[in-house]
């Protein structure tokens, strides 16, 4: 099984390039995917340290998927975080109820300070496991 940095699961096509490309800057290695479906398949044959899943995704919800992932024995140590542009009372509530880390969208949000933030979470958190 190949260990691969970042599964990024993402269905709008501009936003998945940008924060690709965010992370291969940094020298991470990514797959991407635009649906829950591509994600699972993706990851039934390869190992992910981190998994960034948008939240509304087109064939089922980012939390679902990840609930899904975490039953992946494989992917027991992967850190799992999900993405959204669209934040309203239903997903906060699930956001408080699920303690996952989220990151808001537009990919512009991510500026210096948040390059230095998730440069120093993946540095730290994902390359313990090497």
């Amino acid at each position: 099984m190949k260990k691969i940095d970042i599964l990024l699961v993402e269905d709008h096509i501009l936003s998945q390039d940008l924060i690709r490309l965010f992370f291969e800057r940094y020298g991470f290695s990514v797959v991407t995917a635009e649906n829950a479906q591509e994600a699972l398949n993706l990851a039934r044959i390869h190992f992910f340290s981190c998994v960034f899943s948008d939240i509304g995704l087109p064939d089922e919800s980012g939390f679902d998927l990840i609930e899904t992932l975490q039953t992946f024995p494989h992917l027991a140590e992967t850190k799992f975080l999900l993405l959204t542009g669209q934040l309203n009372v239903d997903i906060e509530e699930r956001i408080k109820s699920t303690h996952y880390v989220v990151l808001e969208k537009p990919v512009t949000t991510f500026t210096k300070v948040g390059d230095i933030f998730l440069f120093d979470y993946l540095k730290k958190k994902l390359r313990k496991q090497d």
